[in-house]
């Protein structure tokens, strides 16, 4: 986490606010996002952050970890060798055909914590044996947990 590493596949924050739609308040920018006072980051894995604010009750959000493999970064030469000691880029090659994995959550805040709104959804989607092979390499255990996408790069 010091050296950034993390942000070579998880390039982003971790959520976003919800509106009518899934990306609308993204919309308005560092004004929804972004509380008074807040700048973003021009720092690798924090300059992409969609969310830096304190939550609210009656805050809708979506909780997305994942792992991404964006060709744009990953086949950066300065960043294969700023991160050549953290990343095993010859056992990642392994993966190349599965450009990602997201796992989802929308959440309403509420004045005691949340409510997870997606709770009842169990669907993984286009579960092929390749991802399955990379959820287990990343060491992701409960597959069941709502929704773990693949991107189509």
């Amino acid at each position: 986490m010091a050296q950034d590493a993390h942000a070579l596949f998880f390039p982003h924050g971790v959520g976003h606010l919800l509106g009518l739609d899934v990306h609308d308040m993204e919309d308005l920018g560092d004004l929804a996002g972004y509380a008074p006072g807040r700048q973003r980051s021009d720092r690798f894995g924090l300059n992409f952050l969609r969310l830096d604010r304190p939550l609210q009750p009656g805050m809708a959000v979506t909780i997305e970890p994942g792992f991404y493999q964006v060709p744009g970064i990953l086949n950066d030469p300065n960043r294969r060798a700023r991160y050549g000691d953290c990343v095993d880029w010859d056992r990642l090659a392994e993966f190349a055909d599965v450009p990602g994995i997201r796992i989802e959550d929308d959440l309403l805040i509420t004045a005691t914590g949340c409510e997870v709104l997606t709770a009842a959804l169990t669907h993984i989607g286009g579960g092929d044996r390749r991802r399955s092979k990379l959820i287990k390499a990343l060491g992701i255990r409960n597959q069941k947990t709502h929704q773990a996408q693949k991107f189509l790069g």
